[in-house]
């Protein structure tokens, strides 16, 4: 197979140092491949493409593809990065939905009567700086954005981005916006459509996907770290003060490791692993803990005690969601502290001892 071909099954789109396409095994446009795989290819036809799914509980499986065109993949040089073409929009279109986003999360909830989605109240959302925009009550909210201003939008972003009005900004320490996650409350229509239950949109290139890092800087000796952030914005509904922190997918743990390079005062917390209760989520969490002991991290698990993840544990047992996340942070405490206390005699006990003698 040339590459064109490969590109055009595929329905592979550029983004930079990568492609997004479909996987050859499920079918789901939920793959990727590295650009750099071409060359990898031309100094050794039999390598192919190495195709990842990012569906690991679903699928999961890499899949590799031979070239024929070797010749002709020596072509492909290292490139600027460029804006557009990384993220399909051009910097002044990422510019007007960060300053929409940032308004709308402050004052955009006065417009719209949200009950409490995936129950987590409003005031928690509010306080996370998640923004909801729905003014039509279609779910189409954010499409609604992009076609104001369609020439600043690659048409591709339409499909992907079609029905989706809960939007979560990923944020840097300084509280600007790097990136953008898009949820819906019309999950069932979405579904039933073949639409990605979550979008991740970046707005910056090379930006990470470490949502609520500022956390990271509180002064608790502990840190939550969830699969996603509906399963982080959960511990928030019951504990709100706690400090807690969601990557955008399991497999990417590796972003959480990178925040610790940057700050290396950071490895004294404990971390709370607070994974999915599934097959991926078991498969990382493992791979999470020996990246833990390598650097010597003290870790956790926090007991799901059965449930799907910290949001079912939400909606199906409250009480007990907040009971198992305290009970965890009371191991901490004698974990942290780890002396044993010094009974002293009494008073009594030595007046006692003297009647006796």
């Amino acid at each position: 197979m040339r590459k064109e071909e490969l590109l055009k099954k595929l329905k592979a789109k550029k983004h930079g140092r990568y492609y997004s396409c479909i996987c050859p095994e499920c079918g789901k446009r939920e793959a990727y491949f590295f650009a750099d795989e071409f060359k990898k290819a031309a100094k050794n036809p039999k390598n192919g493409i190495l195709i990842h799914c990012n569906r690991e509980s679903n699928c999961g499986k890499q899949t590799r593809i031979t070239l024929s065109d070797a010749e002709n993949l020596n072509e492909i040089e290292e490139e600027t990065l460029d804006f557009r073409e990384t993220l399909h929009m051009s910097q002044k279109g990422a510019d007007k939905i960060k300053r929409l986003v940032s308004y709308q999360s402050k004052w955009g909830w006065e417009s719209y009567s949200l009950p409490k989605w995936r129950g987590i109240s409003v005031s928690t959302l509010k306080k996370a700086g998640v923004c909801f925009y729905d003014p039509d009550n279609t779910g189409k909210g954010f499409r609604r954005w992009i076609q104001t201003w369609q020439k600043e939008f690659d048409s591709c972003l339409n499909r992907d981005m079609y029905e989706k009005n809960i939007i979560i900004p990923i944020n840097d320490y300084d509280g600007n916006i790097l990136r953008l996650l898009l949820r819906t409350t019309h999950t069932e229509k979405n579904s039933d459509a073949g639409f990605r239950k979550e979008v991740n949109v970046p707005l910056t290139i090379g930006s990470s996907e470490l949502w609520n890092r500022q956390s990271l800087l509180k002064e608790e000796n502990y840190v939550f770290i969830t699969e996603g952030v509906p399963d982080a914005l959960s511990i928030q509904e019951v504990m709100p003060e706690a400090c807690v922190t969601a990557i955008t997918g399991v497999a990417k743990y590796s972003h959480y490791l990178r925040e610790i390079e940057s700050h290396p005062e950071i490895t004294k917390k404990t971390v709370v692993i607070c994974f999915d209760n599934d097959k991926a989520g078991l498969k990382y969490r493992k791979k999470f803990q020996e990246e833990m002991q390598k650097k010597g991290i003290k870790y956790r698990n926090l007991n799901l005690c059965g449930y799907k993840d910290c949001n079912d544990f939400l909606l199906k047992d409250k009480t007990r969601f907040l009971q198992e996340l305290k009970k965890t942070l009371k191991k901490e405490k004698k974990l942290k502290t780890g002396k044993k206390k010094t009974v002293r005699p009494s008073k009594l006990y030595f007046s006692r001892c003297a009647a006796r003698a």
